[in-house]
This record gives structure tokens, C-alpha cells and sequence, in this order.
């Protein structure tokens, strides 16, 4: 059943995103041509300053279409579980024969999956404007950088800040951010007019709540006071960050604590359990 509800939002939701996505590559190719065009050797002086100008504005345009596609992606997912859930087609979805935890499972898999799309068509989108045989040697040797600075790890308290690191970014993306979406969107639900702008207040309610507890964490367990930082140095020894380690796991519980309390507002209001 969980299949076939993801393949259920998967179509509900794709078709708009697909062709926001699309028009963001292709405003990337426009901005190739352009680009093949301003280095071309037949524009005289005055094209040269007026192609300039319009390059300019361009990227400008072309940074903001980046930013309001990321926007858009997750504002557009947060209405569709607001409305799926708590409007008019929440009715639909109280006679569906599943549980709270499999339609919560097939929101969260689709954000999921549209959160990394987004990542891949903004790469796509940088790739097709900028890379050519003029930058293509720089890409390569910043990727051989990348490597050889992941290779290079010794000692366990390097090895061990780095995967640190990645863990506490996989878990404040996927399991934070995105419980903390679901169960502000849920915990607006709850408001008996405005629910959109309830939401709204809850997201940002609970994100100031959130940084006031990860700044006293930081405060306790970092030594030197405030401020995170990965590693920190003692006599010119690189040793493990127990602050990040524990904001990690504040994260963790965190969203642990935004999936059931969407799970308990959910089963509540669709009388499921």
C-alpha cells in the first residue's frame, strides 16, 4: 500500500515541479547561447558592453530563478500535505485503508525524492551554463582537491569529526527539516482559522525555539564558549567536537519528535485511531 500511495503523490505532485524544473534548464540553455554568443569573435565593441550588461543582469535573474525554484519546491509540498491532509480532500484520504504512519511515510519519501531532484536539476542547470573546454580543466582539478582532502584523513579523531560531519547533515536535511515541515504544517492544522498562516507562525515558532536549545547545547559542551565548529585544537592536536556530536543528536530527537507528533495530530483528527 505504501507503493502505491507514493505513486499516488508522486503524479499529484510531479507535473507542476516537472515543468518548473524543465524551464530552469532551459532559461540555462539561453544563458549558454548567450554565453557562446558574447565570446564571440564577430560582436564589435558596443555589442561587447551592451552583451556586458545583459550578462549581468542574467545571472542575476538566473541566481533569484534558482533560489525561487528551491522556495517554491517546498512551499509547493507543504500546501499539497496541508490540503491533502487537513482540507476538503482530507475526507478522501480519512476513507483510504491505511494508517497515519504510511501516508506520514509517502509525504516524506516524496519530499525526500523532490529535495534531491532539486540539488540534480540545479547541478544540471549549472553544468549546462558553465562547463566547456575553458572550465572544464578547473571542475576536474576542484574535484581531485575534493578527493585527495577525503583520502587524506589520519588519525580517528579526523575520521571521526568527517563522518560526524556527513551524519549531521543527513540527519538535520532528511530527518529535522523535513519533520519539522510535516509537524508545523500539522500543528497549524490545529488552529481553528488561518490553519496557512498557523503553520506559517509554527515553523518559524518552533525554528526559534530549535536555535535557543541548540545555542544553549553549544554553550555548555563547547569549551571556550559559543560558536560550533567542527574540530578544535589543543596544543596542535586536532581532537573530537562533543558539541557537534550532541547537536546531532538533539536533531535526531528532534525529528523523531516531529514525526510522531504529526503521526498522534493526524490519527487524532482523521479519527484513525
Amino acid at each position: 500500500m505504501l507503493k502505491k500511495l507514493f505513486k499516488y503523490e508522486w503524479k499529484s505532485v510531479s507535473t507542476l515541479l516537472l515543468i518548473v524544473h524543465g524551464a530552469l534548464l532551459v532559461y540555462a540553455l539561453i544563458g549558454r547561447i548567450g554565453y557562446q554568443i558574447y565570446f564571440s569573435k564577430f560582436l564589435s565593441d558596443s555589442s561587447n558592453t551592451v552583451m556586458g550588461i545583459t550578462t549581468m543582469f542574467y545571472v542575476v535573474v538566473y541566481v533569484f530563478g534558482i533560489m525561487a525554484v528551491l522556495l517554491m519546491t517546498m512551499l509547493y509540498l507543504a500546501i499539497h500535505i496541508q490540503k491533502s491532509f487537513f482540507s476538503d480532500e482530507g475526507y478522501l484520504t480519512h476513507t483510504l485503508p491505511v494508517s497515519p504512519t504510511q501516508l506520514l511515510l509517502s509525504k516524506i519519501f516524496i519530499y525526500w525524492v523532490w529535495t534531491i531532484l532539486d540539488l540534480i536539476f540545479v547541478a544540471a542547470s549549472i553544468a549546462i551554463l558553465l562547463v566547456n573546454k575553458e572550465t572544464w580543466p578547473a571542475i576536474v582539478y576542484g574535484f581531485r582537491e575534493m578527493w585527495h582532502t577525503l583520502t587524506s584523513l589520519s588519525g580517528l579523531s579526523d575520521i571521526l569529526n568527517n563522518i560526524v560531519y556527513l551524519l549531521s547533515l543527513c540527519i538535520e536535511f532528511f530527518i529535522f527539516s523535513t519533520g519539522l515541515l510535516i509537524f508545523a504544517v500539522c500543528l497549524g492544522s490545529q488552529f481553528k482559522t488561518h490553519k496557512v498562516m498557523g503553520s506559517v507562525l509554527s515553523f518559524f515558532g518552533i525554528i526559534i525555539l530549535c536555535n535557543i536549545v541548540d545555542l544553549i547545547i553549544t554553550s555548555i559542551t563547547l569549551p571556550g564558549g559559543f560558536g560550533t565548529v567542527m574540530m578544535i585544537t589543543r596544543a596542535g592536536e586536532r581532537v573530537t567536537n562533543y558539541s557537534y556530536i550532541i547537536e546531532t543528536l538533539w536533531y535526531l530527537a528532534a525529528g523523531i519528535f516531529f514525526f510522531f507528533g504529526s503521526r498522534y495530530i493526524l490519527s487524532k483528527r482523521l479519527n484513525l485511531e
